[in-house]
């Protein structure tokens, strides 16, 4: 079995719930946010009524996601690039992924927006050194797995794409 495909995938779930949390922190969580509030007057609509579309919306793309997700696992399966027992693996390494995902809060943006430049290059450090150890763990645990690392995108809403585009292949020679 190839070692490219998982790596790249859980990286891109990662990226995936990246993108979705700082979406919702966008525009306010908790309905906290002035931008929050200031959409929802824009749109002449109740706060709630802005929360509760903008979580069904979230929710809707977390769905599709997961069902590109498992279109893509069976579709490596049928392909003869995973077997069943690496699917079933993958599976698993998704789940746990997503329940181990930290929680962000407004407390964390309200944080990071009172430190000082030289914090958040401290922060920005911390968690570059996070990410090299969570992909380095990544790496074991695929190599442990007989896993190919070559897609970046499975682990976001299931579309592979080329180099060059977001979610295209990460380094690995073609």
């Amino acid at each position: 079995m190839n070692k490219k495909i998982i790596l790249p995938t859980l990286a891109g779930l990662a990226l995936a719930s990246t993108l979705t949390i700082t979406s919702v922190y966008a525009f306010g969580r908790n309905g906290n946010s002035d931008m929050h509030s200031q959409l929802a007057a824009k749109l002449g609509i109740e706060e709630s009524a802005l929360t509760s579309a903008m979580e069904s919306i979230r929710s809707d793309r977390q769905a599709q996601m997961q069902v590109d997700f498992q279109a893509n696992l069976d579709q490596l399966q049928a392909d003869g690039k995973i077997t069943e027992e690496q699917k079933q693996a993958i599976l698993a390494k998704h789940e746990e992924l997503a329940t181990n995902r930290p929680e962000k809060s407004e407390t964390d943006r309200e944080a990071w927006q009172n430190m000082t430049q030289e914090e958040r290059q401290a922060q920005g450090e911390t968690r570059r050194v996070k990410r090299d150890q969570h992909k380095a763990e990544l790496e074991t645990w695929a190599a442990e797995n007989g896993l190919d690392l070559e897609y970046l995108n499975l682990f976001n809403g299931g579309k592979r794409r080329g180099k060059g585009e977001m979610g295209g292949k990460m380094g690995h020679g073609s």
